[in-house]
């Protein structure tokens, strides 16, 4: 079961407790919920994506119960056991739309900072970054040597570079089971 957010609304300075956004979500290529929160701590509220669908409350938490066996894995591999303890499958679901949301909340500011900066590790692999007028090859080789850099991220893939910056994010916006 693939699942995605798409149309993310985020607002940051109305998230609070919790993160205050509105997006579709899709289920293997179906545009299925809708998914809110006001970002004051309560749980998202999830309705039908399609006005016209007149699916049943219970049959959209049916979907959720469905969506969260499929992806207990994922939750465990980011929060260990203790998933198992949360109980209610609804809060499963807030907990990965809230994995969801951070990874495109990330994505950005990565995308943001590596079009700004040189970014980079250095030999005590910590993650440093040099703002430049240009980001060529003569620059960056210039970098490399004075900075003593074990690796350059702008020169990498997006997701390896994504992986080396937030290695304990382990769930994308996009998830296959």
């Amino acid at each position: 079961m693939k699942l995605e957010l798409k149309k993310l609304q985020y607002s940051e300075f109305a998230s609070h407790e919790t993160h205050c956004f509105q997006a579709d979500i899709w289920v293997d290529g179906k545009k299925t919920l809708f998914a809110e929160n006001d970002g004051r701590g309560g749980p998202n509220h999830y309705a039908n994506a399609c006005p016209d669908s007149h699916r049943p409350n219970a049959e959209i938490l049916l979907l959720i119960d469905k969506i969260v066996d499929e992806h207990k894995g994922e939750l465990k591999a980011a929060y260990g056991d203790w998933v198992d303890e949360w109980g209610s499958n609804s809060t499963l679901m807030d907990t990965l739309i809230s994995m969801m949301i951070e990874r495109k909340l990330n994505e950005k500011d990565l995308k943001k900072d590596l079009r700004k900066y040189v970014l980079f590790i250095n030999e005590a692999g910590e993650l440093m970054q040099v703002k430049t007028t240009t980001r060529s090859p003569t620059e960056i080789e210039r970098i490399r040597q004075r900075e003593n850099c074990t690796v350059i991220l702008n020169e990498i893939p997006f997701e390896e570079a994504y992986d080396i910056v937030f290695p304990s994010t382990r769930m994308g916006d996009e998830i296959d089971a």
